[in-house]
């Protein structure tokens, strides 16, 4: 097969061939979609709008940015008496290192550039002192089953006008300190309610090395003061580039986020519902609601969500599994002895799901999906966790996974995880084979990406004209399987459309699907393990 190809020329790919004389299963199909659960500025990524006001917005943001007299310092957009205010809600909450906040203000934020100082400064991205309370409090699922989002430019925001910062200030300290959430636990036990503020937990050096001691101790309100001064740089900018910016975004919000869960659940239940197996990753915990609310999937799927599934980060894998296929009654949450059997990385909650389960034939099977941390060099660590409790515990299983290995093309070495390598470890340290061969050609990806200059990242920002040249485009999805359990993978498929159709150079996310990363799917032929062959594995294992 030739991966490149448009993907309805590649039924007849048959690169796994056997002629073992062994019991053979019903021919299994299976797909994997990272759905991208935590991008809710819908400024965030370029898409194909026709929209005059959109590229007009898009293009002054840029331009914006890049000239040097358009910059201020902080203290002229964030001031002196917001931040006031701020230390007086911060002391109501009797929040600690309030003096060495005010330290920090005073010497050093407050004087810095907004542009130059702030959003273009490397260091504050690598200690998530903005990224990481914008993801907890940008747009937190309820357990009611609604959305509650900050005031800010980059969500959906739609409670009120951010036509200037004064107006954007009263909504925040009202949002930030004297609103309380319950937070979708997804069926969990929820927690009480709480005031958003308090939802922000410290920043860990042994995770994100570039913060200071310092910066640790008060990293709480630390993150509140980074947080309130990048949504203050962000309105004021909007408001100087496009006055009817928050028209355009609302037109975006309704496509890629107001109506994402619906969409995502559209397309499994229009386009692949012959699966037997659908993982997904990077799930909202609300999702689990939608999926079970909607008749189409709940009708053909039942869903396996993580022991940890988490409702504030939102980042959680899941698994759907045909019920004529699988007995729902039969399945055991293994997630944490994988966990428990890593040894070199830690995962966040929801990263992963493991179950054992039993198919219709008394079968059992392995069945596990996982999302990459951004360099993906926690995905081998998972994959010898996952074998290893396979081999160790579970011997005859059939294993099948579906995950996010957030591999590159190409890489440094030890930077992050590169296409090659990682095959290279699939078939000689675990025995595991992919859809997509032993080395995929160059040509495969699954993820189209181009970030635009209104977001948090700006060293990864593209510019307009180059939009479409410019994507970050890597092989990243992976569906596996234990090379001696599987057989004749044929129909592997990508799919940028929701159409089970690849349109090659697609830009992601468009209007009709919401993602960031291509479906993966494939048909194949699992081999059963004879009952001299699973005695003679369990004995191992003992």
């Amino acid at each position: 097969m030739d991966p490149t190809a448009n993907e309805t020329d590649q039924t007849s790919q048959n690169h796994v061939t056997s002629a073992k004389n062994v019991p053979v299963s019903a021919p299994t199909r299976a797909a994997s979609w990272n759905i991208a659960a935590i991008n809710n500025n819908p400024f965030e990524y370029w898409i194909t709008n026709t929209d005059p006001d959109y590229n007009e917005l898009m293009q002054g943001v840029q331009e914006f940015i890049e000239n040097k007299d358009c910059d201020v310092v902080i203290h002229e957009i964030f001031t002196q008496s917001m931040f006031d205010e701020l230390l007086d809600e911060l002391r109501n909450q009797k929040v600690s290192g309030l003096e060495e906040l005010e330290a920090f203000w005073n010497n050093d934020y407050k004087k810095r550039m907004a542009i130059r100082g702030f959003l273009k400064d490397k260091t504050i991205g690598n200690k998530r002192l903005s990224s990481m309370p914008d993801r907890i409090t940008n747009t937190i699922n309820l357990e009611s089953g609604d959305r509650f989002t900050r005031p800010t430019a980059i969500n959906s925001y739609n409670r009120g006008s951010l036509d200037s910062v004064a107006a954007w200030w009263i909504l925040w300290k009202d949002f930030m300190f004297h609103t309380q959430v319950q937070v979708s636990a997804a069926g969990r036990a929820p927690k009480p309610p709480d005031l958003v503020c308090r939802l922000i937990g410290p920043i860990s050096r042994n995770k994100y090395p570039a913060i200071s001691p310092e910066e640790q101790a008060i990293s709480v309100p630390l993150q509140i003061l980074c947080l309130a001064i990048l949504d203050a740089i962000f309105v004021h900018m909007l408001n100087r580039v496009q006055p009817r910016w928050e028209q355009v975004r609302g037109q975006i919000c309704d496509a890629l986020i107001a109506n994402k869960a619906p969409s995502v659940c559209h397309i499994i239940s229009r386009s692949y519902a012959d699966m037997d197996v659908v993982f997904l990753q990077e799930a909202a915990a609300v999702f689990v609601r939608h999926a079970l609310s909607t008749p189409e999937l709940h009708d053909k799927f039942f869903v396996l969500v993580p022991w940890d599934l988490d409702g504030k980060r939102d980042q959680n894998s899941l698994i759907l599994a045909d019920r004529r296929r699988f007995k729902e009654e039969t399945g055991v949450q293994v997630t944490r002895e994988v966990q428990a059997a890593m040894r070199e990385a830690e995962l966040a909650p929801g990263d992963l799901v493991a179950v054992s389960i039993e198919d219709c034939s008394g079968a059992r099977w392995l069945l596990a999906s996982f999302h990459g941390d951004s360099g993906g060099l926690a995905t081998r660590p998972v994959l010898r966790a996952l074998d290893e409790v396979a081999r160790s515990r579970l011997p005859g299983h059939l294993l099948l996974a579906g995950i996010d290995a957030n591999t590159l093309s190409s890489a440094k070495a030890g930077d992050v995880q590169e296409v090659a390598g990682f095959c290279t470890f699939l078939s000689g340290e675990v025995g595991i084979e992919s859809v997509w061969g032993p080395l995929p050609g160059p040509g495969v990806r699954t993820t189209c990406t181009s970030r635009t200059f209104l977001q948090t990242q700006l060293n990864k920002a593209t510019p307009f004209t180059e939009r479409s040249s410019m994507t970050q485009q890597s092989l990243k999805d992976y569906i596996l399987a234990y090379s001696s359990q599987v057989e004749n993978i044929v129909d592997v498929m990508r799919d940028n459309t929701g159409r089970r159709f690849f349109e090659e150079g697609r830009v992601l996310p468009s209007l009709d699907f919401p993602s960031d990363h291509a479906i993966v799917s494939a048909t194949f032929n699992i081999i059963v393990p004879t009952p001299e062959q699973a005695s003679a594995a369990a004995e191992a294992a003992a």
